[in-house]
């Protein structure tokens, strides 16, 4: 399917998924239910647990919890509030609360950082950490600015933040708690990466993206949205109203 399709078919699963999350719909509440399962058990579990592995880290499953929460603040109401460097401290501070990396909750690191991402033979460097307040800013105001495709927009802020590594801890779990915040910002649905499949897709898109295969990363991203929409809407439909 090519990428035109992939994006009517988004633009098609966002339309019905808003006529069933019509506050006035009990079905809401269900689907708000599932959708945070599906982040803050299944989705870390994927792409955070080793396949040796049984152990699950509680205080991370009870932090993307209160992430998820922070988040979701912003579904239920109109508001005119826009992405900012604040929204962005304070998801990695829920991130990291009772964990090692308490001590710098909330703030940009202070050292040079490699990244886990192969770009041209080599592991990837993050720019300076005198660049990164810099860089953070520009980050968000040209999400809030541009005039390019909200997706787009959001699929930008994840890579750009894990590319930029503005924390000691935690950069990748901020860059897709960033990137949905601003999809419900936009009012458009959040997104997860569940399936067995994104545990290596996930690292691929980002590594094609640093390696300069933009439309590799952009393709697989509009697929977890597309696939992450179609079952929302599934769940909708199927929930039983009590």
């Amino acid at each position: 399917m090519n990428k035109k399709q992939v994006r009517e078919n988004i633009k098609e699963y966002r339309a019905s998924i808003d006529e069933y999350t019509d506050p006035n719909n009990v079905r809401r509440l269900n689907n708000m239910n599932w959708v945070r399962f599906r982040m803050t058990s299944v989705e870390p579990k994927i792409l955070f647990q080793s396949s040796d592995s049984t152990r699950i880290d509680y205080t991370y499953m009870h932090n993307i919890n209160n992430v998820y929460d922070y988040i979701n603040q912003f579904q239920s109401k109109p508001t005119q509030h826009q992405l900012t460097i604040d929204d962005i401290k304070n998801m990695h501070k829920l991130f990291t609360d009772h964990t090692h990396m308490e001590w710098v909750a909330g703030t940009y690191r202070n050292d040079d950082k490699i990244v886990n991402i192969i770009v041209n033979g080599f592991r990837m460097h993050a720019p300076r950490p005198d660049l990164v307040e810099y860089t953070m800013n520009e980050i968000v105001r040209k999400a809030n600015t541009s005039k390019s495709n909200i997706l787009d927009r959001a699929f930008d802020i994840h890579y750009e933040i894990v590319a930029l590594q503005p924390f000691e801890d935690c950069n990748k779990r901020v860059a897709r708690a960033a990137m949905n915040l601003f999809l419900v910002l936009n009012k458009l649905p959040m997104i997860f990466f569940d399936k067995p499949e994104d545990k290596r897709g996930y690292i691929d898109a980002i590594a094609a993206r640093a390696n300069g295969h933009n439309k590799e990363y952009t393709e697989y991203m509009l697929h977890v949205t597309e696939r992450s929409y179609r079952n929302i809407l599934r769940e909708l439909k199927q929930s039983k109203i009590l």
